[in-house]
């Protein structure tokens, strides 16, 4: 009405769909995805930590620096072990909830190395440690972190650069995808989740080395 009384045309207003071929999720699953990514992939980052302290409680640390199990086989032991668990936790849960009719071999993928990508980062970030309420307060900050993509899920418009940094980003979005159909950026997703699972490994294999198996070559 103000533009019609003062003589101005109004702006032509387009509209931009961030996925044409998207469709509409039930309610009743829309937060599946999320409490997979954060559930089910974060046993490893979780349990992993907590075994850590164990082992340095009890003295099994101890024994570890003076036999030849090497940092890499710890690392990876630990990683494939939570790997296998959180994606038969992640499967139980999508077969509960959506069902079968999903893309299982893009949700299997994605379980299996996320979980290990969450694993190797608790590995490197609870091997500091020595005792389980420092570590726990800490902690629940980092994934307090590691949660904010919710909000690019729920609001795709809202979805900053600083947010697709963040190694649960890909994970979630390309979930919503295998779960419920949809596009998924390829090249971004294979790019960062590879990025995440080499840096991840580096980061435990220097922390783990230096401050859970000391004086034990890898």
């Amino acid at each position: 009405m103000v533009l019609e009384l003062s003589g101005t045309q109004a702006e032509p207003v387009t509209t931009q769909l961030l996925e044409t071929d998207a469709k509409t999720i039930p309610f009743n699953f829309l937060l599946t995805p999320i409490f997979i990514c954060f559930e089910a992939l974060m046993v490893g980052f979780i349990l992993g930590g907590a075994l850590m302290l164990a082992e340095k409680q009890d003295g099994t640390a101890k024994a570890l620096r003076i036999s030849p199990f090497g940092a890499g086989r710890y690392i990876v032991s630990k990683t494939l072990l939570f790997s296998l668990v959180g994606t038969l936790y992640a499967a139980l849960i999508c077969v509960l909830t959506v069902g079968f009719q999903i893309n299982w071999g893009l949700f299997l993928l994605l379980s299996f190395f996320g979980t290990a990508v969450f694993t190797m980062i608790g590995l490197a970030y609870t091997s500091p440690f020595h005792d389980m309420s420092g570590w726990f307060f800490s902690m629940v900050v980092l994934l307090s972190v590691n949660m904010l993509p919710v909000i690019s899920y729920s609001s795709p418009s809202f979805t900053p650069v600083w947010m697709k940094l963040i190694p649960s980003y890909p994970i979630l979005m390309a979930y919503r995808s295998a779960m419920f159909g949809g596009t998924i950026e390829w090249g971004y997703t294979l790019l960062s989740i590879g990025a995440w699972g080499v840096l991840s490994y580096l980061l435990a294999q220097v922390f783990v080395q230096r401050n859970h198996l000391k004086g034990v070559k890898a």
